[in-house]
């Protein structure tokens, strides 16, 4: 069975919000910086307690973001969040 794309968004810390995308358990989307040409990839982790390579940096602007999944580690994501 192939894989399927869902959407998904981002939130950024001013609580505006862009599209995101998730494949099984990771997502991709642009940073807020609009430096950076490809998207951010990660993989999901619990938002009340990730681990500390779950973070993803922005390699442009050094921004950080969490993917974000209600199931645990490495599960479906349903959200991305930057974080300060």
């Amino acid at each position: 069975m192939p894989q399927t794309q869902h959407d998904i968004e981002v939130v950024f810390l001013d609580n505006s919000r862009a599209p995101a995308v998730r494949t099984g358990n990771n997502a991709a989307w642009m940073c807020a910086c609009g430096e950076r040409r490809a998207p951010l990839i990660g993989y999901s982790d619990l938002e009340a307690q990730p681990k500390p390579n779950s973070f993803v940096v922005c390699p442009e602007c050094g921004r950080h973001y969490l993917v974000v999944s209600e199931e645990g580690f490495r599960k479906a994501p349903v959200r991305v969040v930057e974080i300060e």
